[in-house]
């Protein structure tokens, strides 16, 4: 979706290219686009002079003449072009107006949830939508942004991309803005101080500035339409777009993960949680030597929150059982235990109804995890050991993401030294989703040397972590 940078592009350029025209007709080919009555929106619009093309937000207005106004909002992928009238047709054209000059200006929308809605002048900012905006981050004062910012105990990206909090910001420049000021982007905004707000007001200005300098981010389908150079900002972009790749200052690979569904990119090490223990996930193919890691990070002070050990305590309560029973049937709890072989056999023949138990459980692990943490958010670090972490909730919790890995050989005569089975535990270890995981882990640590080697990798990653916090 385009954000105030590419807006404000928009806006320019329409206004360079629109002022003074006189709309001569106007053609609606989709009128669910239209926010109130389609004929009169098409009909007022003929013979009004655009005077000109303003933005507030993430919204353009086409400011008329004879007191009218026409708000629109891209959404995802709308977009105005002023064209030759005899230009051929876009098949995704939702409106055509004809101007006086013999060119035609075209609303087009592939994904079609642009909306387009005619104001009267004295009522485009007393009335929704624009009455509901916060302040342009770019006008706003110092102490109007902390006093907007901080009185929020929500995420400081869900507030910042709060358009009722400050009108403009999205998800590119909320990233790009909260890596600047090294500000994790699920701290609170409430718990801020006057300084970190400070350099954060400032990052936010910084960035739109230098976006609007250079016709904002062509990411997905933004193109800055009426420019003759293409929109570059997101040649400078640090953080939004390079998840998994190499932070600019620490050179540790960025976390990805999801804020109320949208996507969040930042450095786990130069965007720190303030007052919380840093949240390590470990995960791992069988016998890569994820035990051995677990049990040193707790020698150094990391709490260990072992997936695995939460459930087999859950499996002793009654209510779990009798829950599981409804769920998996009878067969699941056999003399008041849980009957693994036939749960696993369950799962593997109706993966629904390993959802539909998942669905059940996990919100009962993510309560045993919340209490966990709350009780340890003053240790060194939290170890979160999840063996399904990428099809689990748990995948937005960790700031980083260890991956131990080993070559199958290393890993085969590990459990032959140890005389354990090792054709079943290959064979069900073989749906481990190891590249997927490579691609969203922090650090990968590849254990295919002796314990001392082990150890030397483990006490390394720990002083990189401990050196950058």
């Amino acid at each position: 979706m385009p954000e105030l940078p590419e807006v404000e592009t928009f806006a320019r350029g329409l206004n360079l290219r629109l002022k003074g025209k006189r709309i001569l007709d106007v053609l609606l080919f989709r009128e669910k686009n239209i926010i109130g009555n389609p004929d009169e929106f098409k009909e007022t619009l003929k013979g009004k002079k655009i005077l000109r093309v303003s933005r507030r937000g993430k919204y353009l207005i086409f400011s008329l003449s004879e007191g009218y106004s026409f708000l629109s909002h891209l959404r995802m992928e709308g977009r105005w072009k002023k064209l030759p009238f005899d230009c051929p047709i876009d098949k995704h054209r939702i409106l055509s107006m004809a101007l006086d000059d013999n060119s035609r200006l075209d609303y087009v929308d592939t994904r079609k949830f642009g909306t387009l809605e005619l104001k009267r002048n004295k009522d485009v900012f007393s009335t929704p939508p624009l009455s509901l905006l916060g302040p342009e981050p770019l006008d706003v004062d110092f102490e109007t942004f902390k006093e907007r910012i901080q009185t929020e105990n929500k995420p400081v990206k869900e507030v910042l991309m709060d358009q009722t909090i400050l009108a403009g910001i999205g998800n590119i420049y909320a990233d790009e803005s909260l890596y600047k000021a090294k500000i994790h982007p699920f701290e609170p905004a409430a718990n801020l101080d006057d300084g970190e707000l400070k350099t954060l007001y400032q990052a936010i200005r910084t960035i739109l500035k230098l976006a609007i300098s250079l016709r904002g981010s062509s990411v997905h389908s933004y193109v800055p339409t009426f420019e003759t150079e293409p929109a570059s900002m997101q040649e400078r972009l640090l953080v939004y777009g390079r998840a998994h790749e190499p932070c600019e200052a620490c050179g540790t690979p960025l976390t990805y993960t999801k804020l109320n569904g949208r996507g969040t990119t930042y450095c786990p090490i130069c965007q720190k949680r303030k007052n919380a223990a840093f949240v390590l996930a470990i995960t791992g193919p069988i016998h890569a030597g994820k035990s051995i890691a677990g049990l040193f990070l707790e020698t150094q002070g990391f709490a260990h929150f072992d997936a695995d050990m939460e459930v087999k305590k859950l499996y002793k309560q009654a209510d779990i059982q009798r829950t599981m029973k409804e769920i998996l049937g009878k067969k699941a709890i056999v003399k008041k235990q849980v009957n693994a072989p036939y749960l696993r056999d369950l799962f593997a023949k109706n993966p629904l109804k390993k959802k539909e138990w998942m669905d059940y459980l996990y919100p009962k692990l993510e309560e045993a995890y919340l209490s966990f943490y709350a009780s340890n958010k003053n240790a060194r670090g939290i170890l979160l050991d999840v063996p399904l972490l990428l099809d689990s909730p748990f995948l937005n919790c960790p700031d980083a993401i260890l991956l131990i890995d080993a070559d199958i050989e290393a890993r085969k005569q590990r459990l032959i030294d140890e005389g354990r089975d090792v054709e079943n535990l290959m064979k069900i270890n073989a749906s481990y989703p190891l590249k997927q995981t490579k691609k969203i882990a922090t650090f990968v640590i590849e254990n295919n040397g002796g314990l001392d080697d082990f150890s030397n990798e483990l006490n390394l990653l720990l002083r990189r972590i401990r050196e950058a916090r």
